[in-house]
């Protein structure tokens, strides 16, 4: 399934770098896993 995956969208493996995984892990703190945000109806 990957293969056909990258084959079609050109997807290739990567890395996160330690400031990029950081700045996830603080988006996740104060957004995206609040109360306010999870249970937000749009």
């Amino acid at each position: 399934m990957i293969d056909t995956f990258r084959a079609k969208y050109g997807a290739r493996d990567a890395t996160f770098t330690g400031e990029e995984l950081a700045r996830a892990e603080r988006l996740v703190e104060e957004k995206f896993g609040t109360a306010a945000w999870l249970y937000r109806i749009t």
